[in-house]
């Protein structure tokens, strides 16, 4: 890749230590790290890093260095089927099982999402479940399901959105990503999601041109941890080509009929892209 071989020879990784509320704990690093390569080298069960997560560990080495802290994850729904015991699974509500040293808590699709149903496009029926809470001892994490797309033996990440609150922003980034070369779908169709075809209720998911049968270790921090080898393919998908230019991706806090809003992604100035790109992730917590 020639973004990763020119960006580690101009900014090779360092981070920094802070004091700073928003700072990254150690202990959470490590427990990322270990966590999903437990999960991958013992089961067999693909959890990675999705979204902005996987952005700022590829292009920072780190959490993004603009944004809130959110480890975004995503999970192989079919890793996490095929383990469920079929005792576990009483047909509604959550699962909970015990599985590879975690316990899991996998939970049915939130009706709020906008665009996102929780239904196989294919089918038409619902998937068991979408989001999990999972635990290694006391370390805690979340994950959303990844799904096979149609026969392609590719996958796609539904879209994530709640009226009133990010829906019409993630509505003007994903028609802009599309127009620079991600794939955002009408998934029950199978179209790529443009100005003419989008309405509210239909499902939309990234499509991921990739089978996720192939991980690697990335820098992360002090350490390391397991992102997918197609990270190029995925990245493109979710923000466009120009992934690897940094963008403030919409905060909440825009005022619209009295409620506080998600303000659409903007593209930072060139010479403010190089200074977050030299200053690496977001820094580590030091003790007051």
């Amino acid at each position: 890749n020639t973004f990763t071989a020119k960006f580690q020879k101009l900014y090779p990784l360092r981070y920094t230590a802070s004091s700073d509320e928003h700072c990254i704990k150690p202990e959470t690093v490590v427990g990322l790290s270990a966590a999903l390569r437990k999960m991958y080298v013992n089961s067999g069960i693909r959890v990675f890093p999705r979204n902005g997560f996987l952005l700022g560990i590829i292009r920072h080495g780190g959490f993004l260095p603009n944004e809130q802290v959110d480890a975004d994850l995503s999970v192989i729904y079919d890793d996490i089927a095929r383990v469920v015991p079929p005792s576990k699974d009483t047909g509604e509500g959550p699962i909970r099982f015990h599985h590879g040293g975690f316990a899991w808590k996998l939970n049915p699709t939130d009706t709020m999402w906008v665009n996102w149903k929780g239904l196989n496009p294919t089918t038409g029926e619902p998937y068991r479940f979408f989001g999990m809470n999972i635990h290694m001892q006391e370390f805690p994490m979340h994950a959303n399901a990844v799904y096979s797309y149609r026969d392609t033996g590719r996958y796609f990440y539904p879209r994530l959105d709640i009226d009133g609150l990010n829906h019409e922003a993630h509505v003007i980034d994903s028609l802009r990503y599309n127009e620079q070369g991600a794939d955002y779908r009408l998934v029950d169709t199978d179209e790529r999601l443009d100005a003419n075809n989008f309405q509210p209720g239909a499902q939309i998911g990234t499509y991921f041109d990739t089978t996720f049968d192939c991980m690697m270790d990335w820098q992360f921090y002090f350490t390391t941890i397991l992102v997918p080898c197609d990270y190029d393919i995925i990245l493109t998908a979710l923000y466009g080509k120009n992934w690897n230019h940094v963008e403030n991706r919409g905060e909440i806090g825009e005022v619209k009929e009295g409620k506080e809003v998600k303000f659409a992604s903007h593209v930072v100035s060139d010479e403010e892209n190089e200074q977050l790109l030299r200053a690496g992730p977001k820094p580590l917590c030091v003790e007051k």
